[in-house]
């Protein structure tokens, strides 16, 4: 009781610092004197409590018999997200992969029967709100789980797998959730419980948080689907996250087959509905997260393949042409891409056969990501497959072949055949043979034609006459071999 009386002490005075100081950062504050700078009090306030307070609270979770030490460490890791200024979407990826979501409510539940449970509990909703609003940033994605939250997480003071009880009842009127936030009493609606439960569940199972058995999350989202057969008519960003669960869980069922084998009528009639719903989804790209899950699933499904996969693909294609991304974040959906397309050839094929048809798409990008497949720091640590190599190699020469018979009538931008012939140029980096005399000629002609005033034309010119290069060597070494 003496050490839980002194931590609730230090927690609460820390508390009312973060909050002086997240009120200066906010400009809440106005002065005629000179503004004081608050930077190294909000570092400092950051720095302990990632390194001090918060190993000291999980340190002594089960000691702890009352709530406040906990109304103040959430209200302490709330105001972290003003104090840490930039690297706020970053620390709460952190918290959610750490399992706060999960931890939050086991301290409500802790502490469900106890004076003060209502102070915690808007201590914890309000942690929760402004962590899920900095991880859809993540996502660059809307506020919808933001908005939805604020309402619902009041009516969700239970435990992860009491909530799953919402997605099983059946929900009136328009499917349009989060419209009508509250009921007649004032509660949140169940649209908005449904809506709220399906977007904690997603950040947090995304983030590696399973607050429930992957069989228990199936059996309600089954019960789910049955109840909403209509699910095109869900807000955009809700089927997103029921997409991505169900794809969650179904993979999890493929790798644990005694659940998957409890669970196939369920997961049957599941899946057919979903797929139906995704189909009658008229711009199934504003559908699209990048998770490796939700793809693999997909691809998976053959009502999907056709359309919807390939459009997610190339959203997450042009997800990399964004500059507005973070760096950090760049780097790990360039990662995050390019091991789905190594590891999941049809999605590989998928990309490159929109090289070689009327896919309504700059090939350049395309061919950027297949150079990075192949680099040789990929292929050195065993990342990409001799059959994907192969695979790409026949589309390549396939997409510039192509391209050489369209040019008259629909020439192609120099940084496309630059790009084309960059990646030719790896391929000859992995003893493709290149040698071909119908490929040699066309080559020859894109150097022939270059401007080499133009930076971007000239370096057509010399990746080509590198290419040129490469495969005089590979024909005088077969020669060479003949002859030996």
């Amino acid at each position: 009781p003496a050490v839980q009386g002194q931590l609730s002490e230090v927690l609460i005075s820390v508390e009312r610092v973060c909050k002086l100081c997240s009120d200066v950062l906010e400009g809440q504050y106005s002065t005629e004197g000179p503004i004081v700078d608050t930077s190294d009090c909000a570092s400092f306030l950051f720095k302990s409590f990632e390194e001090r307070l918060l190993p000291t609270v999980l340190l002594n979770f089960d000691q702890l018999e009352h709530p406040e030490p906990f109304v103040s460490l959430f209200g302490i890791a709330r105001h972290q997200f003003i104090l840490c200024g930039d690297i706020a979407a970053t620390f709460a990826e952190k918290l959610a992969s750490a399992g706060f979501i999960q931890m939050s409510f086991d301290v409500k539940i802790k502490f469900n029967t106890t004076t003060g449970h209502q102070a915690l509990c808007s201590s914890v909703n309000g942690f929760l709100e402004s962590m899920c609003s900095h991880l859809e940033k993540c996502e660059q994605s809307s506020t919808y789980a933001k908005e939805v939250l604020h309402f619902a997480l009041p009516s969700m003071n239970c435990s992860a797998s009491s909530c799953l009880q919402f997605l099983t009842q059946r929900a009136t009127g328009s499917m349009a959730m989060g419209k009508a936030h509250h009921g007649s009493s004032g509660a949140a609606s169940l649209h908005c419980l449904q809506a709220g439960t399906l977007a904690l569940f997603y950040l947090a199972f995304t983030h590696g948080d399973r607050l429930v058995p992957c069989g228990a999350l199936l059996q309600a989202l089954g019960g789910f689907l049955s109840l909403n057969p209509d699910i095109h008519m869900l807000p955009a960003t809700m089927l997103t996250h029921l997409s991505v669960l169900y794809a969650i869980v179904n993979e999890s069922g493929l790798n644990q087959p005694h659940q998957a084998l409890k669970h196939t009528c369920v997961q049957t009639n599941a899946t057919q509905i979903l797929v139906r719903g995704l189909l009658r989804v008229p711009n199934p790209a504003s559908l699209f997260v990048p998770h490796a899950t939700l793809l693999r699933w997909a691809f998976s499904q053959e009502g999907l393949v056709k359309d919807v996969a390939p459009a997610w693909v190339l959203q997450w294609l042009k997800l990399l042409q964004d500059v507005k991304s973070r760096e950090d974040r760049d780097s790990k959906l360039t990662t995050d891409f390019l091991n789905l397309l190594e590891e999941l050839h049809v999605a590989l094929e998928c990309l490159l056969g929109m090289l070689t048809s009327d896919y309504p798409v700059d090939t350049a990008p395309i061919l950027s990501v297949i150079g990075r497949i192949i680099s040789q720091e990929r292929v050195a640590v065993g990342s990409v497959s001799h059959e994907s190599i192969s695979t790409i190699a026949g589309t390549v020469f396939s997409s510039l072949q192509r391209a050489m018979l369209l040019q008259r009538v629909e020439p192609l931008p120099d940084a496309t055949y630059a790009a084309i012939l960059q990646v030719l140029v790896k391929l000859q980096a992995h003893n493709m043979e290149t040698a071909d005399l119908k490929l040699v000629y066309q080559i020859a002609s894109i150097i022939i034609r270059a401007n080499l005033e133009d930076s971007v034309s000239s370096q057509s010119a010399k990746y080509g006459m590198d290419f040129l290069r490469g495969a005089v060597q590979q024909s005088m070494d077969q020669d060479g071999n003949c002859q030996g």
